[in-house]
């Protein structure tokens, strides 16, 4: 009976302590490292208590073991209750201690923002300040530069206006001085056709008078004095009379080309005459306005 009393006393501190190192271990498991090494040490003590008190059970067989069973019961259970609450202690401190020095953290922090935050807009307003002294002195610049500009185009327009006239101008200068070379081309097909002429007509003469006119004449006037008759004029004679003719014939055209030139001369002082009075009185009508 007393056997089996102690057994069942020592069980029941046993569950004891078992509820004990849970509740310890469950508060450990909520904490840091420095809890999880407070509970080891709270469960290494629990332990050697336990040992102790199997021993005493196993020397003791009567009423007083069970009393002293009891007692060392009480007092682990007394310890690991004094031990746990000291634990909680602690990291409540701890805990705090940790979230006022966060708060102070915080605090610094956003004042530090804050002045950083003062400093950035101090700079850019400054920055905006010098920006805006330079803004103001490049578009004084522009001003003037845009008052140029519509002066500038102004003098473009005018000067447009007189380009346009000279334009004119050239334009019927141009169209004389085309009639001109029209002209011109005309008299140089006409002198070309007339030397082209001679050449030819230079070239058949001589042709004729080599092949057909001398030894002819030759015949003819052998015959002639055969019976009595005066030869033919010389040859030579014939050539003074062709030339002769030639050079009137030549003289006519000379005196046809030099009234054709009088004419285009004429008519070239006239157009001119009329260009020249058109000029002046532009120039005239320029200078009033």
């Amino acid at each position: 009976m007393d056997h089996s009393n102690t057994d069942t006393e020592s069980q029941q501190s046993n569950d004891g302590f078992l509820i004990a190192t849970s509740s310890a271990e469950d508060a450990g498991n909520n904490n840091n490292d420095n809890n999880d090494s407070n509970l080891q040490q709270t469960n290494t003590y629990s332990v050697k208590k336990e040992k102790e008190t199997s021993n005493s059970n196993s020397n003791s067989g009567s009423n007083d073991g069970n009393s002293s069973i009891d007692h060392n019961v009480n007092d682990i259970n007394t310890h690991i209750a004094m031990t746990l609450s000291s634990m909680k202690y602690e990291n409540n401190s701890n805990n705090n201690i940790k979230i006022e020095q966060q708060q102070k953290d915080d605090d610094n922090n956003s004042n530090n923002d804050n002045i950083d935050i003062i400093k950035n807009n101090l700079l850019v307003l400054n920055d905006i300040k010098d920006k805006e002294k330079d803004y103001n002195q490049i578009k004084d610049c522009v001003l003037k530069q845009m008052d140029l500009i519509d002066k500038e185009n102004n003098m473009i327009d005018e000067l447009h206006m007189e380009r346009s006239q000279l334009i004119q101008e050239f334009k019927k200068y141009e169209l004389l001085m085309k009639e001109i070379q029209i002209d011109l081309s005309r008299v140089d097909n006409v002198l070309a056709v007339s030397k082209k002429e001679k050449e030819k007509i230079q070239a058949d003469l001589q042709q004729l008078q080599d092949m057909q006119l001398y030894p002819l004449k030759d015949s003819i006037d052998s015959q002639r004095k055969s019976i009595g008759l005066p030869t033919l004029p010389s040859i030579q004679e014939e050539k003074d009379r062709l030339n002769a003719e030639y050079l009137r014939d030549r003289l006519d055209k000379h005196i046809l080309q030099q009234q054709q030139q009088q004419q285009l001369q004429s008519s070239f002082q006239s157009q001119s005459h009329t260009y020249t009075g058109a000029k002046r009185g532009r120039k005239r009508s320029i200078h009033t306005g």
